[in-house]
């Protein structure tokens, strides 16, 4: 089959020369090897496919593809192969001639969904054509495995593939009452809105990052260093420019940290074996690109639950688990980097703000009860009786490990918990002076991130052990029920046709809103992964509440889970940040708590614990457990200034702070009387900057330099803050106004207005059913069942709203596109006493006034 080039013209921010393009089907090859057809079991034929139908099967010994292509002029062309996920391994080369490419795990630049299976775009590096009829060879390097191919493309230019559009193309999506999100390119011109200047020239050019007296991260010169912070996996996969793309897109949007969640341990299990090369390289391509806009880097090194990893609880107390853990580690930071120009070695550079021990791994969950046993439970038994010993504790007894009976624990269970805190610290201590004094790193420490068996009891236990390092962390995700029901653990990754799931927004449900922290005090507070996990509508509240509440209570930095596209992704995944209405709310939010609008309120409650309460499995006053009821413990300190436990809605009036070591007669409870009124629904926080009214699911924002609205704001009617209005013909969305130029919003001379709604994949259905969460158990839940999970494109509510900004010296307004470049999109204006009103575009996420 022979296919001549169509010239297609992409309008971005700046003209740009006529963009051609040679895209053919995988379905038409010239010739090949035989076994391959365009009906097969991996969801073939589909709407989502190009032309309907791809080419696939199970490859051969010697299986092959051949297409002719005619090439318009000669030159170099960016090569494109639309196939099924990393499946199906090929080599190819043009004309017969030259070195043969190979095609392996490269990025998958989207990734859309068909029944079972995908379809992702990937990239196969340039290639140098001459004019005329070029032929393409293509040769499966795997036996017997999925090889399928949907389309092809050569591009002379920039291009992003975007599922089966070709270059230039829209997909033409409608819906009455939504429009399609299908975001241009990004050129990255002087014209956008652009919050890269919130960051440093360079990350770390100033120092290193410092923790202030009161526990607050500073940069090197001594200035807040609050983070807007994300997971991200684009250096795994994606090459060096889409890397600095990715850092300029975030840069962008307000993000000065990423994370690298990496697994740095010998592959196939070996303590003997070196570190993970491919992770290293990764590391050192992310610091060294990152910080050029700006951006800091968290490494974390280990993840028990990883393929091939140092199994649970091992990295704590086994020392040659210990001993290839620091190998590894000092491998990863002490080698010069290639990527960075003076070849500063990770470890010595100060874009690297924290190192992160390990990830979610605990001697007190539940992970201990399945790996202790045998020969490591009998191991684990002599370092508990020699701690005994030392701590002239009487009897070699056993160890008891029975988590669910904390409740009512003896001494042995006691003086177990206290033997698995003490090591736990002792770890986390070593790994810092090993830091420090074996690879002269000044990097922050964090020691983890996880939870306990029991968060009444124990997570003050795992806390003090963090508390051995200067920066405290948690990974906690919100979201609500969701069930797979035929696959159970498809619900851990996927989103699928015949699922069911919960769907209520945090305004209404707020106790585990993950920002509810018990913090150190003096010691920095990270939420190291979070986001709304999908599926779920009530997405526009999440940068909202998250910005809002990270600077009530002192978070330092929320990362969101998780970025795996250099932007936007192009539909639904299971571990999502980079949908429109997450990602798409940003810009406001991040500069909102970088630049410190919201105060910080004063604690709510100040507790101290001295140790032998921790030892004792005392009940706090407050847990973070969202199930935590503060009529049900009787177990809380005699020695406690407070003699009743503490209303979890105090988490959303202060902050809540906890001393390890401390005077339980020290401890200070706010009075909250005149913060939480349960007859009204509503809580009040303690700055009077911010109230949940969690009756109507409505947040309400009144800061002199951000204002705003977040939750069902249609059924409110008119929401008056003193410099904005808010009337929503939507049931639901967020609406936040900040000013840029640190002025309040009532005089401030440029103002960024955000609106978000709801987001859904194009051809998303659902009906409302009753479902069983937990057969076990008999749980059931009112949901939703998912009837389609749909595709590319976005949908997006169209904004019906109406706004006065009580500002009389703006004059102008400009509509904002996705990537913060103005539009010719026309706002009217009309002027009001003290200000103006405008109607918000009805297709637009953003508004700048001037």
């Amino acid at each position: 089959m022979s296919i001549r080039l169509v010239p297609l013209l992409i309008v971005l921010a700046a003209a740009l020369p006529a963009l051609e393009s040679v895209w053919w089907e995988g379905e038409s090859p010239s010739a090949q090897s035989g076994e391959l057809k365009d009906k097969h079991a991996y969801n073939s034929p589909h709407d989502n496919l190009s032309g309907g139908r791809s080419l696939g099967g199970q490859s051969v010994q010697g299986a092959f593809l051949e297409y002719t292509v005619e090439v318009p002029a000669a030159g170099e062309y960016r090569f494109f192969v639309r196939k099924f996920w990393h499946h199906g391994p090929f080599r190819f080369r043009w004309n017969d001639s030259g070195e043969w490419s190979e095609v392996r795990k490269t990025a998958l630049i989207d990734t859309v969904k068909l029944n079972q299976h995908s379809v992702s775009w990937t990239k196969a590096g340039v290639v140098k054509l001459a004019k005329g009829t070029a032929k393409l060879r293509i040769e499966a390097l795997e036996v017997d495995k999925p090889f399928v191919f949907d389309a092809f493309c050569l591009v002379n230019g920039a291009w992003s593939p975007n599922a089966k559009l070709k270059p230039g193309e829209k997909s033409g999506a409608t819906r009455e009452g939504w429009w399609a999100f299908e975001p241009a390119d990004d050129g990255f011109t002087q014209d956008a809105l652009n919050l890269r200047q919130l960051n440093e020239a360079v990350a770390g050019a100033k120092g290193w990052a410092t923790l202030g007296k009161d526990g607050d991260l500073l940069t090197g010169d001594g200035k807040p260093l609050r983070l807007w912070a994300v997971n991200t996996s684009v250096m795994r996969d994606h090459d060096d420019a889409d890397l600095a793309l990715h850092a300029k897109h975030l840069a962008k949007r307000g993000v000065n940290m990423v994370r690298h969640h990496a697994h740095i341990n010998a592959n196939r299990g070996s303590l003997d074996g070196p570190p993970n090369e491919e992770e290293i390289d990764a590391l050192q391509r992310l610091v060294a690109t990152m910080k050029r806009e700006g951006i800091y880097t968290t490494f974390s090194p280990l993840w028990a639950a990883h393929s091939g990893a140092p199994d649970y609880t091992m990295v704590f107390w086994d020392a040659a688990t210990q001993a290839a853990y620091k190998r590894w580690v000092k491998e990863a930071l002490t080698r010069p980097n290639p990527y960075d120009p003076a070849k500063t070695p990770v470890g010595k550079d100060p874009a690297l703000a924290i190192f992160q021990i390990q990830n979610e791994d605990s001697l007190f969950f539940w992970t201990t009860t399945r790996v202790l046993t045998g020969d490591r439970l009998a191991r684990i038994t002599s370092l508990y009786h020699a701690w005994r010993g030392k701590n002239k504790l009487a009897g070699k007894p056993a160890l008891n490990l029975k988590l669910w009976d904390l409740d009512k624990a003896g001494e042995d269970l006691q003086e177990t918990m206290r033997f698995f805190a003490e090591t736990q610290r002792a770890w986390n201590a070593e790994v810092e002076r090993f830091l420090r004094e074996d690879l002269g790193c000044k990097v922050l420490v964090n020691a983890g991130n996880w939870k306990t068996a029991n968060q009444v009891r124990l997570l003050d236990l795992e806390r003090w052990s963090y508390d051995a390092n200067a920066v405290i962390g948690v990974n906690r995700y919100v979201g609500g029920e969701h069930v797979n029901p035929t696959k159970a653990d498809r619900r851990g990754y996927a989103i699928d046709p015949g699922d069911f799931f919960t769907d209520q927004s945090k305004t209404l449900d707020f106790l585990d809103l993950a920002t509810n922290a018990r913090q150190v005090a003096g010691r920095a507070f990270i939420i190291s992964e979070s986001t709304w996990v999908p599926p779920g509508t009530h997405h526009a509240e999440a940068p909202f509440l998250v910005a809002a509440y990270s600077s009530l209570t002192g978070v330092d930095g929320y990362y969101w889970f998780h970025l795996s596209q250099i932007g936007w992704d192009a539909s639904l995944v299971k571990w999502q940040a980079a949908s429109p209405m997450i990602m798409g709310g940003w810009p406001a939010a991040a500069f909102m708590h970088r630049s410190g609008l919201i105060k910080r309120g004063a604690p709510v409650l100040h507790e101290e614990r001295p140790l032998d309460e921790l030892w004792d499995l005392r009940a706090p006053l407050l847990a973070e457990d969202a199930g935590f009821d503060p009529n049900r413990d009787s177990s809380i300190s005699p020695r406690s200034s407070i003699k009743a436990t503490v209303d979890p809605k105090a988490f959303l009036v202060g902050p809540v702070e906890v001393v390890f070591g401390g005077d339980p007669a020290k401890t200070k409870l706010q009075d909250l009387k005149p913060y939480i009124d349960d007859t009204a629904g509503t809580i009040t926080a303690n700055t009077r900057e911010l109230v949940l009214d969690h009756k109507r699911g409505l947040c309400l924002l009144s800061a002199p330099g951000a204002q705003g609205a977040t939750g069902f704001l249609g059924k409110a009617g008119t929401i008056t803050l003193p410099a904005l209005s808010i009337t929503a013909g939507n049931d639901y969305g967020a609406v936040l106004a900040v000013a840029l130029d640190g002025k309040p919003l009532a005089s401030a001379k440029r103002v960024l207005v955000q609106i978000t709604t709801r987001n859904e994949p194009y051809g998303w259905k659902t009906s409302p059913t009753r479902f069983t969460v937990d057969a076990k158990s008999k749980k059931e839940a009112d949901g939703f069942r998912i009837d389609a999970v749909g595709g590319f494109p976005w949908m997006i509510a169209a904004s019906d709203m109406r706004l006065t900004l009580a500002n009389p010296g703006l004059r102008s307004a400009k509509v904002l596109d996705e990537n913060l470049y103005p539009t010719a999109t026309a706002v009217e204006l009309k002027r009001e006493k003290n200000g103006l009103s405008f109607t918000a575009p009805r297709q637009a996420l953003y508004v700048l006034l001037e």
